[in-house]
């Protein structure tokens, strides 16, 4: 420490010997604390975010009065108990500590300042972790949670709960591969998706720590916040696979999510991550890694015209509307036809009522992102259709963006995945057509909400095309009563 020697240095007797050691010391325990200043992640002043500018309008308002309750409901809670009745889950815990603090930052009231200290002083007592995707949610809740609360914590606090936290942190990106054991094993979706964002969260979080009490790790923050960086976009050194986790998840060519409806598994963790990315850098997430933007407004362009989703692989006519969590990333241009496209969507279109909306913007992200847009013009894009020869999904739109427009999708998968979901339908080159304010031809996708589930893997489910072969018959199939086949994307366990 730079500080530290420069006192040693100017002490030459030893007159001033032990005066000076009483002042190195007290130099090197103030250093031991965060040196950052904080919030950093999302903010560095709460009045300047769109929710507590706009806190007497709606839906600011509403999303202010949900943060503030919840955290009240948390007042109550004993964080130091390791064994609460209910809601015991790490994952849980850490929620309810980044709602604390949010809550202290809106108010500045001394009693989410205290609980919230008492919620991230106890981060590593109790809390059930039955999944790895528990532990990277919790670490993401945390390092928030820190952010918001680090301002009121006295530095006897603030070297404890950093060291916490860097265990946390630690113990979380080791498990990414099973501390070097799994490093040919990716589950995207359900873990890995999830959880490099959230580890990288953690590093900016603890950017300048420096681990002073030299508590036993194996990673520091430069290895976390690659985990949301290089290995997420670029390429996972924590795999031997030798290319970026998101291509796990993502095409990388359209942003297309390889398993469709899946995509609402891992996509508040992305928004998180791309937001603090772009705030903590002052740098925008989607125009550093091109395949982030693809990846949050790749609905667009692959909904039908009246803007349900189409019936890809595991998707269903759903209505997708997390998109509010990144407008603020986008141009103006952008923001318009994205505008239009929430405008479509949001609020639950009664035309199919056993379907759903599928709003997956966190309301504590949204309270700090989501602007005013009302002086945005809504536009239609300047283009129709979405063809890319190295995509796995074509789509030709008619002349215009209508809801009675034609619409015509193609599969063309063309991707190495490690999903049996995705690869082992028989849909390659299936279709779907949509004109006239109907969809007339609509792919099966998968068939779990009927009594023979099948989960769409046979070529019956798809509008593909099914080939015989004379020579060498498959066996009549028990699904069709057909020797034909479908084909497939890629070869799997299940055959």
């Amino acid at each position: 420490m730079k500080g530290t020697n420069h006192i040693i240095s100017v002490i030459i007797t030893k007159k001033y010997l032990f005066f000076g050691i009483i002042i190195a010391l007290t130099v090197s325990s103030s250093f031991s604390a965060s040196a950052a200043s904080h919030p950093n992640l999302l903010f560095s002043d709460i009045t300047g975010v769109p929710g507590y500018q706009y806190r007497s309008s709606s839906p600011w308002n509403s999303w202010e009065m949900g943060i503030i309750n919840s955290a009240d409901a948390s007042l109550s809670r004993d964080f130091s108990n390791p064994n609460w009745a209910s809601y015991n889950r790490i994952s849980y815990r850490s929620g309810f500590a980044s709602d604390l603090g949010l809550a202290y930052q809106i108010t500045k009231e001394q009693k989410y300042l205290d609980k919230g200290r008492q919620a991230l002083l106890n981060l590593d007592v109790g809390g059930d972790a039955p999944y790895d995707m528990d532990r990277a949610v919790a670490l993401r809740g945390y390092a928030l949670a820190y952010d918001w609360i680090q301002p009121g914590l006295s530095s006897t606090d603030d070297t404890p709960i950093r060291d916490k936290l860097a265990r946390l942190a630690d113990r979380t990106y080791r498990d990414l591969n099973g501390d070097g054991t799994k490093k040919t094993y990716v589950s995207f979706a359900d873990y890995h998706g999830q959880a490099y964002p959230s580890v990288a969260i953690a590093g900016l979080a603890l950017e300048d720590y420096t681990n002073p009490n030299r508590i036993s790790l194996s990673s520091g923050p430069e290895d976390w916040t690659k985990a949301g960086t290089d290995y997420l976009f670029v390429n996972d050194e924590l795999h031997t696979y030798n290319r970026p986790l998101i291509s796990y998840g993502f095409d990388e060519e359209s942003g297309k999510h390889l398993l469709g409806s899946y995509k609402t598994y891992v996509i508040d963790d992305l928004l998180w991550w791309f937001q603090v990315y772009s705030v903590h850098y002052d740098k925008n997430m989607l125009e550093d890694y091109p395949v982030a933007k693809k990846i949050v407004t790749s609905e667009l362009w692959e909904t039908l015209p009246n803007g349900y989703m189409n019936n890809y692989v595991t998707s269903g006519n759903t209505l997708e509307t997390y998109q509010r969590g990144i407008l603020s990333l986008l141009n103006d241009q952008e923001k318009g036809e994205m505008l239009r496209y929430l405008d479509q969507t949001k609020g639950g279109d009664t035309l199919l009522p056993y379907s759903r909306e599928n709003d997956l913007a966190p309301t504590k992200l949204l309270y700090i992102v989501y602007e005013n847009y009302n002086g945005i013009s809504r536009e239609s894009p300047e283009w129709t259709s979405h063809l890319d020869e190295d995509a796995i999904y074509q789509v030709f739109r008619g002349g215009d963006w209508e809801e009675d427009a034609d619409w015509l999708s193609l599969v063309t998968f063309d991707v190495e995945s490690n999903s049996n979901r995705d690869s082992a339908h028989h849909d390659q080159l299936s279709i779907e057509y949509y004109s006239r304010g109907d969809l007339l031809l609509a792919d099966a996708g998968e068939t779990k909400h009927v009594l023979d589930t099948y989960y769409g893997q046979y070529g019956v489910h798809h509008n593909s095309i099914q080939i015989e072969d004379p020579q060498t018959p498959f066996a009549t199939s028990f699904w069709a009563d057909s020797q034909a086949r479908g084909v497939y994307k890629g070869g799997c366990r299940w055959y």
